[in-house]
Formats: C-alpha cells, structure tokens, sequence
C-alpha cells in the first residue's frame, strides 16, 4: 500500500478497535498494518474513548460568541486580538459542571490545570476542543522534532521582524533563535497541491514522508471524533487527486487533513 492507503487502513482499523470496545466485544477485523502502528492506532484510540467519559463544560454559546466576534477576524492580527479579547474576554470553564477532582489547580493562580483527556464543550453540548494527552507514541514524537532541523532554513525565512499586524509569522511572538537548541524556529504550511509539497527537491516532501506514521494516526483519530469531516477529506482528496499534477504528490500524503501547519518555538495568543 503507498502511504495514502495507509492512512486509510489506520483509520479504519482504529474505528472497529474503537467500536469493539465501546460495546464491550473482541475486535474480530484483521489488518495488515506493521504490528507497531496497529499498536499505537489502538493506543490512540483508547485516550479518543477515554475522553469522551470526561467533558469539561464552557460558560457561553460559542455560536452567539462567534457572532460577536465578527466575520474575517482570522486571529493574526495582534492588536485587533487585543481589541477583540476586551469586548470578548475568553471562554472559561463552568466549575460546577466539571469533575475537577480530576485535575490539580496551579498553587499560584489557582487555575485548573486539564492534563487529563477530555472534550471542552459549550453550555449546549457543541464540542469545541479534543484534549488528547498520550495519545502520541513517544518515539513517532521523537522523529517529528528530530526532523524539524531539516527544515530550519525554510522555517527561518518565514519569521517577518517585528511585524504587529500580521501575527503568524511575526517574530514577536518566536523564541530568540539562539534559545532553539532542540528545534528550529518559524512556521510552515504544508498540502499536496501547493508547491511546497510538489517540490520532490525541497525539505517538505522529505519531512512528510517521515512523519508518515504519526498523520495516519492522526487522521484516525479524526475519524472517530468526527467522521463526517474525515470522510469529507477522504472526498475532498479524491478531487484533488483528479489533477494530474497533484497525484503523485497525493499518493504520498500519510493523512485525510488537506493542509497542515508547523509553528515551533512560538507562543500562541488567546483567540
């Protein structure tokens, strides 16, 4: 199978594990997956079941809150999110409704600490947030930062200089790039039908096909939080895959996602 399919097969695989174990019977589908992946597909899904038990609750309805915010406002412009963030503090937990025994409060600000999988949902049940703790295998986790070295030069070309308005790439917001000892610094983007990807000569053909392993795990997961949206990728990609010059590049895409993003060393804003 080309990687493509692979991804396919984990997702499939990791859906009947999963339904086997919700309703308690043994997993009778048989896959010819290396052992390892299978392996951590199952482990994957295991922390996916696990955080379905467990909903922390939001105090809003984040579709009066989207509206509030506005249409276009796409979270990169700094002083705008400031704006943004007076007139619509974020959303934070309702503590009645949240099994906080479960997690610790920091001893300084008292804030709950969630380490522990769970879905953040707002007041009427829409899910917003899949917090999933462990459900990476520690040596597929290894590779994606070992691996990131090989692309620091792209990465450090996309760091703009102290630039406010367009808060993505902005290096106010990036570690100095002496403090990056174990990864470099900057941010990518990543799908089979842009030119980065169809590049078989640069980093990112190169950097994708090692993480092969962890985006089929990653689009399993998608398939059982959200299989409406794993199956739109699915259809989605076989459109893609119609474009002659998109199709060798597709056939070595390890994921249902149609586009990812890298942002390493880099602090994120509320938004």
């Amino acid at each position: 199978m080309g990687v493509h399919d692979v991804a396919v097969e984990v997702a499939t695989y990791m859906a009947s594990y999963y339904d086997a174990c919700r309703e308690g019977r043994p997993l009778t589908r048989a896959t010819t997956l290396n052992p390892s992946l299978a392996a951590a597909g199952r482990q994957a899904a295991d922390v996916v079941l696990e955080a379905r038990g467990r909903k922390v609750t939001v105090l809003g309805d984040v579709e009066v809150y989207a509206k509030d915010i506005g249409p276009g406002n796409r979270g990169r412009n700094i002083s705008l999110e400031a704006k943004r963030e007076r007139v619509r503090p974020p959303l934070v937990c309702n503590t009645t409704d949240t099994p906080w025994k479960l997690f610790e409060r920091d001893p300084g600000t008292n804030n709950v600490l969630i380490d522990a999988p769970c879905v953040v949902e707002d007041q009427k049940e829409r899910g917003l947030l899949w917090y999933l703790p462990g459900a990476g295998v520690a040596a597929h986790n290894d590779v994606m930062v070992r691996s990131l070295m090989g692309l620091g030069p792209t990465l450090e070309k996309s760091i703009l200089k102290d630039d406010r308005k367009e808060q993505r790439p902005s290096s106010f917001l990036f570690k100095d790039a002496q403090e990056c000892k174990i990864s470099p610094r900057g941010t990518i983007n990543f799908s089979p039908a842009w030119y980065g990807q169809s590049n078989p000569r640069g980093p990112v053909p190169s950097w994708v096909s090692d993480q092969a392993d962890t985006l089929s795990i990653h689009s399993g997961i998608l398939c059982l939080v959200h299989p409406p949206q794993f199956y739109g990728g699915l259809h989605s990609q076989a459109t893609i895959g119609r474009l002659t010059e998109c199709r060798k590049a597709l056939a070595e895409w390890p994921s249902v996602f149609d586009a990812m993003a890298i942002f390493s060393n880099r602090e994120t804003l509320y938004h």
